[in-house]
């Protein structure tokens, strides 16, 4: 089963952080923007640091889902982050020991918004 296959029917927010090393504003730009199609294309939504730190403002019922390595999430991550690992392959094909912890995770609330983050912002 792929990874999007589980999130179906979950609003889905994927935090990218727009920049690319070594790449000027107008590059930056163009980048975000080609992210932004296929988010769309595939059923989630990107959101900005600028917005989550919005998102953690409010009393709204959101889930953190850090998907980087174990010694990664150890090193630091964002406030309430659970932590489940994934690889690039997961998106094509998830185990079924993953997927049953992702779906137990995620819960049967399909209104609560679910950040997914490969990166550290702290």
């Amino acid at each position: 089963m792929k990874l999007l296959q589980t999130l179906k029917g979950f609003f889905v927010l994927i935090i990218l952080c727009g920049y690319v090393p070594g790449a000027g504003a107008a590059e930056n730009s163009v980048w975000w923007e080609r992210a932004e199609i296929v988010a769309r294309q595939e059923g989630y939504h990107l959101v900005t640091l600028q917005q989550l730190q919005a998102l953690y403002g409010t009393q709204q019922n959101f889930l953190i889902v850090d998907v980087r390595p174990d010694y990664e999430f150890k090193e630091g991550h964002l406030p309430r982050a659970i932590q489940i690992e994934f690889s690039p392959a997961d998106r094509y094909n998830l185990k079924p020991d993953k997927r049953d912890r992702f779906e137990s995770v995620l819960g049967s609330d399909k209104n609560r918004r679910i950040i997914i983050y490969c990166l550290n912002y702290n």
